[in-house]
Order: structure tokens, then sequence, then C-alpha cells
């Protein structure tokens, strides 16, 4: 029962880090938008409609996602989901045509949207007693990630130019395998905090 009460800051920090990296490469579309809307000869409603596609799908998808992880269990999505979303955002500026990016937006949406329940989830059930503190922390990940995509994508398209701009890529590999590692509960830690969620002392 201490174990499940303790704050595990390790893992926090890493499913923090993870949200940071999956916000992080979805804020990346805004910023090269006016470059995409010249190179593909975009209208302002063509352009209108893709930056919503991707926050459109994570909010459509992200209860079924969230129903799905509690019949799995598992930390599949809190691995594939930033996986996802990072490779189809750092390829944006490389595809030739709007459909392609709309795709593109699209998968990234569903990415975010498999990440953030199973994430969240994790990141209470490693904060123990503390809760509240680790939701936070996870939460300020996050909305870091928003704040400092934009400027990584700025900086990447005017170093290497917008058709080189997946060169931001090699950057997700520094920390996902970290998350996909560190955020995976024992077997054990998993019974423990069952028994604690069934005895009260934990709220599910």
């Amino acid at each position: 029962m201490e174990a499940a009460n303790r704050l595990q800051r390790s893992r926090l920090i890493l499913v923090t880090l993870g949200h940071f990296l999956n916000d992080s490469y979805g804020s990346f579309f805004a910023p090269i938008l006016p470059v995409l809307i010249e190179k593909l000869s975009l209208s302002l409603t063509a352009a209108s409609g893709l930056a919503a596609i991707p926050s459109i799908t994570s909010a459509l998808f992200q209860p079924l996602y969230g129903m799905a992880s509690d019949r799995i269990r598992g930390r599949c999505f809190i691995i594939l989901g930033p996986l996802v979303s990072v490779v189809c955002m750092g390829s944006l500026g490389i595809v030739p045509h709007a459909f392609l990016v709309a795709l593109l937006l699209l998968l990234a949406g569903l990415g975010s949207a498999a990440f953030h329940p199973q994430a969240v989830a994790a990141a209470g059930a490693v904060s123990g007693a503390r809760r509240g503190l680790g939701i936070a922390v996870f939460t300020f990940g996050g909305s870091l990630g928003f704040a400092v995509g934009p400027l990584a994508m700025i900086g990447a398209v005017q170093c290497f130019g917008l058709d080189r701009n997946h060169r931001v890529l090699p950057a997700s590999q520094l920390d996902i395998p970290d998350v996909v590692r560190w955020t995976r509960l024992s077997s054990q830690t998993r019974i423990r905090l069952r028994r604690c969620q069934l005895k009260g002392c934990i709220p599910y």
C-alpha cells in the first residue's frame, strides 16, 4: 500500500516528457501554414479546413480510445500515439499535395487522441496519493510543448527549408524509448494499485 501511495518521480517525469513531445509536434502546423498556402496554392477555406482536422479528430476519438484503454489496460497507446503524431507532423513539409497534408493531419490527430487518455491515467497512477500534483505536472508538460513547438518548427524551416523540416524528427527518438520503458507498470504494481482502489485509498 505504501508503494502504491508513493509518488514515482522518474516515471511521472517521463510521462510528462512524452506529453511535451506529443503536444510540441502537434503544434507544428500553425506556424508553417502561411508557407504551405503559398506552396500548395491553398484557398483560405482549404487552409482553415486543414487547420481544424487534428483538433476535430482528436476531440471525436479521445472518448473511443479512452474506452479501448479501459479494456486493454496496457500502455500501447502511450507508445504508438506520440510516434504516429511525431512522424506525421514532422513530415508535413515534404508532401506535394493538400490531400496528403490532410491525411497526415488526420493521422496525427488520431495519434494524439490515442495518447492522452492512457497517458493521463498513467500520470495519475504513478503519482500515488499526490494525484493532483501529478496531473498538474503532466498538464504543464503538454502546455509547454504547445508553446515551444511552433518556435522549434520555425527554426527548422529557417535553417533547413520547408522541404527538409523532417530533420526535426530525430529529436523524437531521444524520448519515446524511455517513455516506453519507464511508464510501463509492472504487474505487481498494477495489482497493488487495484487493491488500493478497491479499498478506497486511491480514487478511480
